[in-house]
């Protein structure tokens, strides 16, 4: 988890870095050659994950409480299954 935030920030980082440069590039005088600079890259991070987080939601309504829990069950077991 902590790689992952240092890979965020560096993007990040590069990211505001390359906006600034931007910004000098209208401020130059007309007359002025307009220097630049262009960059771009890519960046892949692999990390083992160490937290899942499933959430599973069954709907069921049916006037009678009981039979509408017991059809409810049979949905999760048919979802938990695949």
């Amino acid at each position: 988890m902590k790689k992952t935030l240092i890979a965020i920030f560096a993007v990040l980082a590069l990211a505001v870095l390359m906006t600034g440069c931007s910004a000098l590039q209208t401020t130059a005088v007309a007359n002025e050659e307009i220097r630049t600079l262009n960059a771009s890259g890519t960046g892949t991070v692999y990390i083992v994950p160490d937290i899942a987080r499933v959430t599973i939601g069954v709907n069921t309504q049916n006037e009678d409480a009981a039979t509408a829990l017991s059809e409810n069950t049979q949905d999760v077991n048919a979802v938990m299954q695949l």
